[in-house]
């Protein structure tokens, strides 16, 4: 009894909603069938009201025929309506994505750990302002709410960023988003001092940055000479250079007569030589290399297999001819060179502390985990010294980790060979695990570029990748800075890699002259962005400072993420609701009220409305 009454109360509903059709279309019908489709409707109804459910079932199924063959909307206009609902879903999906919401995946690790491969976000597009769709800028921006220290999103547009084109649903073209840490507001001066950033800002205020971006680490430069561009459209062989810090020219190279360079700064900032901007000179590139690399007389005599190099101290006072990174010869400003002899202690240090980029393993060989390989490039991928089974790994703190799907990781076994101490392995894992590149081994004779490692002091230590893997109470330290000050002393300009210390006053305040004159200031309606691994990330040293216009948010929370990393990402940075927020939040209510109290006006549905206005 109970299932035949609700039968017929699903027929009486469908057969209503089958009325309201036929008295919208009625004028488009034949008087014929007007009269067919009105009479089966009364038999309909007759029937559900004498609960005569199988004669109910017969006529509606007779009405369902009629109304498809007499009021089916042609062929080319029902795709006209599909068409015009797909493209305004896409839209509105479109508009959503650029001023509202937007869910990410993480391709690259640029901000490990903080943020790591196949990590899914949900970002928040209305944490600055309120963002004009495709472009790079807002109709509301309110500049006291970026946060230093806080993560951000941000467009390529307009920016000096190689392939930062894409397509949004296949169909509108624009422009990649990235995903880096905030470190500079406008009027920011910013000085780098053992993987530490002290910074001011416009107003001289200290602004604690050496704090909040505790225990991340950061380093002043990718490449330590700079990105070197020549304008060969002179008269001689390599015309002027422009050396680029910060995707800004701050010196040029002229040939004065063929082999014959000058250096000079065209930077803003008052120093005398490269070395002193934005605290290079507490920083170096380094490589670990074998003892028949070394030439040096005042490192030769020390019985080690292996040696930590040391590049450091650009100087325009000297240009040499030699090879940059990207292995093109010309004019390059010189640098030091030292060297510290590592025992097996000093090597099991590092490769505790080490950590490398997310790589396969294809045939025994490692690769980027980008790249693809075939038989023309096959042989560029780095040999281990023992057989790696095929597929992809990251090393972290010195555990390595197998990567499966999704990015879940699970450490290899303590007796894995990658996780077995020796001294090659430890020259092979430093040197390339980052590029994963077999043109980053150092050899004898031979120019190889320095990989992405850096080495700085920090209270007397001497870190690498983080770690003070020599102490200032270690006789090798003690050692090293010894020799050191007995170069400087000997040879004619030589720079020592020692350490300088902080920018800090007696007082242990910060020397805010120190780091006007000498650090990075981010110019108006500019922000400074960083990687949280400053081994793999492309930032503002890389491709400059992101314009005002081309921040799109922050993340909100992850949706995604192995491990124990679940939860809100800018916790305790920014408040869940802002005020770009809360007017977006108004326009869409009341956009969504003004159809609907106008359809309220006209007693009709939206379905209706568009019947309406169909021929």
């Amino acid at each position: 009894m109970i299932f035949q009454t609700v039968r017929l109360w699903k027929l009486r509903r469908k057969t209503k909603k089958i009325e309201k059709t036929f008295i919208q279309h009625r004028h488009r019908l034949a008087n014929q069938d007007r009269i067919q489709i009105d009479a089966l409707i009364n038999e309909t109804f007759s029937r559900i009201s004498r609960k005569d459910a199988a004669g109910a079932i017969t006529s509606f199924e007779k009405l369902n025929e009629a109304c498809h063959r007499y009021l089916s909307l042609p062929l080319v206009l029902r795709f006209g309506l599909y068409t015009v609902g797909l493209a305004v879903t896409i839209v509105v999906a479109l508009i959503i994505r650029q001023t509202w919401f937007e869910l990410y995946e993480i391709p690259s690790g640029s901000m490990r750990p903080t943020l790591k491969e196949n990590d899914r976000l949900a970002v928040s597009k209305t944490t600055f302002g309120l963002n004009i769709p495709m472009k790079p800028k807002h109709l509301f921006f309110d500049e006291k709410l970026p946060k230093r220290g806080s993560i951000v999103v941000f467009t390529g547009n307009g920016m000096n960023i190689e392939n930062n084109r894409t397509n949004y649903f296949y169909l509108f073209p624009g422009y990649k988003q990235y995903v880096k840490r905030l470190i500079g507001l406008p009027g920011d001066s910013l000085y780098f001092y053992g993987g530490k950033i002290y910074g001011i800002d416009k107003e001289g205020q200290d602004t604690k940055l050496h704090e909040i971006l505790t225990p991340n680490e950061h380093i002043p430069f990718i490449y330590l000479e700079g990105n070197i561009r020549s304008n060969r459209q002179t008269n001689s062989y390599y015309g002027t250079s422009y050396i680029y810090q910060m995707n800004s020219p701050i010196a040029k190279i002229t040939e004065e007569v063929f082999g014959h360079f000058k250096g000079s700064l065209i930077s803003k900032q008052k120093v005398e030589d490269l070395y002193e901007l934005y605290g290079m000179e507490n920083f170096a590139t380094s490589r670990i290399v074998p003892k028949e690399m070394v030439s040096d007389p005042f490192y030769r005599k020390a019985g080690a297999e292996y040696f930590l190099e040391l590049t450091h101290h650009p100087s325009i006072r000297q240009i040499d001819l030699d090879y940059d990174h990207a292995l093109h010869h010309g004019p390059r400003p010189h640098v030091e060179m030292s060297y510290i002899p590592l025992s097996e202690t000093q090597l099991r240090h590092i490769f505790d502390a080490l950590y490398s980029a997310r790589f396969q393993v294809i045939g025994g060989r490692m690769y980027p985990l980008s790249a693809f390989i075939n038989d023309a490039n096959r042989s560029i991928g780095v040999k281990p010294p023992f057989s790696l089974e095929d597929g992809k790994y990251e090393i972290q703190n010195g555990i390595a980790y197998k990567v499966k799907t999704q990015g879940l990781v699970t450490p290899l076994p303590e007796n894995h060979p990658l996780r077995t101490f020796t001294p090659e392995l430890t020259f092979l894992l430093y040197n390339a695990s980052i590029e994963c590149v077999t043109h980053y081994l150092p050899r004898p004779g031979r120019f190889t570029p320095p990989p992405a490692r850096y080495a700085y002091f920090r209270s007397g230590d001497l870190y690498l990748m983080g770690s003070p893997v020599l102490t200032k109470g270690d006789a090798k330290l003690k050692e090293f800075i010894a020799i050191e000050e007995q170069k400087a002393r000997s040879l004619r300009d030589y720079i020592p890699f020692i350490d300088l210390g902080p920018p800090l006053l007696e007082d242990g305040t910060l020397d805010v002259q120190k780091i006007q004159s000498r650090g990075f200031k981010v110019a108006s309606k500019r922000y400074f962005v960083l990687g949280d691994n400053h081994a793999m990330s492309a930032d503002t040293r890389h491709f400059g400072l992101v314009p005002e216009g081309s921040l799109r948010g922050t993340p909100l929370f992850f949706i995604w993420a192995p491990g124990s990393r679940l939860g809100f990402i800018n916790k305790g940075i920014y408040a869940f609701f802002s005020s770009p927020a809360t007017i977006l939040a108004w326009v869409l209510f009341i956009l969504f009220l003004i159809p609907y109290f106008y359809l309220k006006w006209r007693k009709k549905s939206l379905r209706e409305l568009i019947y309406e206005l169909l021929p």
